[in-house]
């Protein structure tokens, strides 16, 4: 989530195919769109969890998160849930973008398990750069 935010900072204004971006929506999108996984777990399809299940797991997780705020902050609790929501679904050019830097961002870490681990050779990871593959 980190190195994501990150890359939320750099980006141009505008970004080739998808227009104007709003950046700290980006960041903000970057880094809440795994918060459910801290009650969930990072369920992958080697889990053969169904995307519907899964959904609803990550869900109920963001609500039960979210409704441990404080009620001076529940306001900001409904705009980071809608954020979340919106990631899910892709349905801004910045939800698309940060699943975007979300699939760079596993790749990024294939590659560093492989390269700097010692224990993984080249390649080892293959499943992890062939699921970012026609998604």
């Amino acid at each position: 989530m980190h190195r994501m935010a990150l890359l939320t900072m750099l980006l141009p204004a505008s970004v080739p195919g998808l227009g104007l971006v709003d950046r700290t929506r980006c960041m903000e999108m970057a880094l809440i769109h795994d918060l459910a996984e801290a009650l969930v777990g990072d369920v992958t399809p080697h889990d053969n969890v169904p995307k519907t299940d899964k959904h609803q797991r990550e869900q109920t997780s963001m609500a039960a998160i979210l409704a441990a705020l404080p009620p001076a902050f529940q306001d900001r609790g409904q705009h980071l849930n809608e954020l979340w929501n919106l990631y899910e679904q892709g349905q801004s050019p910045e939800a698309l973008l940060v699943k975007d830097l979300d699939r760079y961002d596993m790749l990024v870490q294939a590659l560093d398990y492989e390269t700097t681990e010692g224990r993984l050779s080249v390649g080892e990871l293959e499943t992890f750069f062939a699921s970012t593959l026609g998604t």
